[in-house]
């Protein structure tokens, strides 16, 4: 969303309209909506999938609380957040390290990730987010990774439209944008885990 007002400039006469949606592909009425991006596997036939990117999970919380985790196990003391009660992460993320004796079922459920990472960064617990999300709370040291384990996410985002869609010229502007704007990130986040290493090197 913060990257929109550069589509917005490069095509002013485009307006964009956000909504949301539950899981299911098939409430989304695609006589009224142009494209869809969606988190998870792919269910929906009739439509072109087009994958965007995947998921890597880590723990992430404020760095007063990253200071009385010493290690992974310690997560059992403090309260694990979840961004829906769809979601996984926890679990997902336990069974990737095989950490043991954490229960990743218990916690308060936030409607969004953004609701769960704001928790987090004033301190309310521990949360399961994407290395991509956590870049802007970071810098302004609202967040921090107590352990650097990632793990694959079973899951991705995707772009979905029903086939031809892209015939139209505002869709495939967008569609083509924010392949884009995957493409920099992608680089982006290269560029950063480097720089990370190399300041390792003493």
């Amino acid at each position: 969303v913060p990257r929109l007002g550069r589509f917005q400039m490069e095509y002013p006469d485009f307006q964009v309209q956000l909504g949301t949606y539950n899981d299911d592909l098939a409430s989304v009425d695609f006589n009224e909506v142009d494209i869809a991006i969606r988190f998870a596997d792919h269910g929906n036939e009739q439509l072109v999938h087009e994958f965007l990117t995947g998921e890597r999970l880590l723990p992430v919380c404020h760095p007063d609380l990253a200071k009385q985790l010493e290690t992974p196990e310690d997560l059992a003391r403090v309260t694990l957040l979840h961004c829906s009660a769809q979601r996984e992460d926890w679990r997902i993320w336990l069974e990737g390290t095989g950490i043991k004796g954490v229960d990743g079922s218990k916690g308060p459920v936030f409607a969004t990730l953004d609701m769960a990472m704001e928790a987090a960064a004033s301190g309310f617990g521990v949360v399961i987010s994407d290395p991509a999300m956590i870049g802007e709370y970071v810098v302004t040291n609202r967040l921090t990774v107590p352990f650097d384990l990632p793990v694959d996410s079973p899951y991705a985002y995707s772009l979905s439209y029903p086939r031809g869609r892209l015939e139209r010229r505002k869709v495939k502007a967008f569609r083509d944008w924010l392949m884009t704007e995957i493409k920099l990130e992608t680089g982006r986040q290269k560029l950063s885990k480097k720089d990370m290493e190399n300041s390792k090197v003493t």
